[in-house]
């Protein structure tokens, strides 16, 4: 089918009204309902006849209630998706196509999100519907708001017209990202359909994105692999192009994933089992030690060049520095390093604290590492001079002390000398540096950078009393990863799949070769 062109400018215009319409019409109803005695007695019924319906709109437009009045039927819809009563959603749907109602995108969009929730009894009948009022849809309207876009992109992938959703997730790029309901949608549809090209591109574009993979787009990708290769050596071949994936963009699968690999692998002859990883990195099941967290010496040189010439001497880091203490900074650096470790001064003080033990916990920070035998450089604010006296004069003769204008940016600074100190250099702070613009848009440095952290990020905790807990950098990289003979994969909450945080997973998938697999 061929739908009308019309101009980029005008796609920018009519993409960001329709999306703001699109959002008020969809949100229509939703908190109402409470509030709307006659829809109550819908509560039960799974079909209306036609008197029934026409009744029903005329009550809902007579009530004092002007947003559900003027969007009657989206509101009906609303209420059959609130209830998930799928059965008098589509009664609804019939009764409007059949008296010839208006069907917007905001009516459309809500009636496929009801839909796609019962994706898994959806008819062929009803799929050739679904097509139909598709294909009226965009007839008449050949942009759709990203919300019903979204909507389109789920309920289409189930249908043999599935390829349509990369028109429609290029139409939603025109005004912001899809979210991971449409992508997950659309990379399932791929796989399902075979076209595991079209489904690895998806998956490693929604990530790059941040958007998180489902369960869905990871079980559509094995059922490929169990229905396109019977051989055993093939299939664990193209399922290790998932766990490489899950190695490559530190990503977790959720327990019905795991699962699923450890039906697939134990019937290809391994031993698959769930287990825990130790402090030091040993698997409790096979006692594999896992592999540190590494990058190479021309990553890290990358890495650092990029700190210094974006994160550091960029426009970014000016909007708070000023040149001159920039240059008072490297030039305090390359007199004073190398260090062993770089101590983000307020950060570590006030983290845990927010009244007078700070300083003191900070000095006795400076002491634990001096009894290390470690060179410390301390980065502050001036203000911290005005700290107790006991405190700020034991951190300043017992280590490198570098003290920015109050109002300066902190972590460019903690990153530059830690970096350029070299690569043994750790830090200690408890922020997690998502913030740092200079790595977006280039996953590749972003990964290198995660690395990098993950094995040079120490963290401290202090108790009441002010004891002191120090933490090191992880010994192992908590991403799944190939041994001899061998997987790890670390697994949990499917909304935690992007992994910010550097604590060890506290769930494995064990999975050893035998001897007797793969032949």
């Amino acid at each position: 089918m061929a739908f009308h062109k019309i101009s980029v400018g005008t796609i920018m215009t009519l993409s960001r009204l329709m999306s703001t319409l699109g959002r008020k019409a969809n949100n229509a109803g939703i908190s109402k309902f409470e509030n709307l005695a006659v829809l109550q007695t819908l509560k039960g019924q799974t079909s209306l006849s036609s008197d029934q319906w026409t009744n029903l709109r005329k009550e809902i437009m007579e009530t004092d209630m002007p947003s559900a009045a003027n969007a009657v039927d989206t509101t009906i819809l609303q209420f059959c998706s609130h209830t998930e009563n799928f059965e008098l959603g589509k009664s609804c749907m019939k009764y409007l196509r059949e008296n010839n109602y208006e069907l917007n995108p905001a009516l459309v969009g809500v009636y496929f999100k009801l839909l796609y929730r019962n994706k898994d009894t959806l008819t062929e009948d009803e799929k050739q519907e679904i097509l139909s009022i598709y294909n009226d849809l965009r007839l008449k309207y050949p942009l759709l708001d990203a919300t019903t876009a979204e909507y389109c992109v789920m309920v289409i992938s189930l249908t043999e017209k599935w390829l349509d959703v990369i028109e429609l997730l290029e139409m939603i790029k025109i005004s912001c990202n899809a979210a991971s309901r449409a992508y997950n949608a659309a990379i399932s549809a791929a796989f399902n359909n075979g076209d595991s090209e079209l489904g690895w591109k998806l998956l490693h574009d929604m990530v790059k994105i941040k958007r998180v993979p489902s369960s869905d787009a990871y079980i559509a990708y094995l059922n490929y692999c169990l229905q396109n290769f019977e051989k055993p050596q093939d299939r664990v071949q193209e399922i290790e192009k998932l766990f490489n994936f899950f190695t490559q963009y530190c990503l977790s699968p959720n327990e019905d994933v795991i699962n699923q690999i450890a039906t697939i692998f134990t019937k290809l002859g391994w031993v698959a089992n769930t287990g825990t990883v130790d402090l030091s990195g040993t698997c409790c099941t096979c006692n594999h030690t896992l592999s540190p967290p590494s990058i190479t010496d021309e990553e890290f040189s990358h890495l650092s060049k990029t700190v210094l010439e974006k994160g550091l001497v960029g426009q970014d880091a000016y909007k708070k520095s000023s040149p001159a203490e920039v240059r008072k900074l490297i030039n305090f650096v390359n007199k004073t390093k190398p260090y062993d470790i770089v101590i983000d001064g307020l950060n570590v003080a006030y983290t845990n604290n927010k009244n007078m033990a700070g300083p003191r916990n900070l000095a006795s920070l400076v002491r634990s590492c001096l009894d290390r035998n470690q060179i410390v450089l301390v980065l502050g604010r001036k203000h911290m001079l005005k700290w107790q006296r006991e405190h700020i004069t034991y951190i300043k003769n017992n280590s490198f002390l570098f003290l920015t204008d109050n109002l300066s940016s902190d972590d460019p600074f903690l990153l530059y000398a830690t970096l350029v100190s070299g690569p043994k250099t750790n830090f200690v702070s408890s922020d997690l540096m998502r913030q740092h613009k200079f790595l977006m848009g280039d996953p590749m440095l972003e990964k290198i950078f995660k690395l990098w952290q993950m094995s040079h990020q120490c963290f401290v905790k202090f108790n009441k009393s002010g004891k002191l807990t120090f933490i090191s950098p992880l010994k192992f990289s908590p991403t799944a990863q190939k041994g001899k003979r061998c997987w790890h994969i670390p697994y949990g909450c499917e909304t935690d799949s992007l992994r910010e945080s550097f604590e060890p997973p506290t769930a494995w998938l064990c999975l050893v070769e035998s001897k007797s697999s793969c032949k």
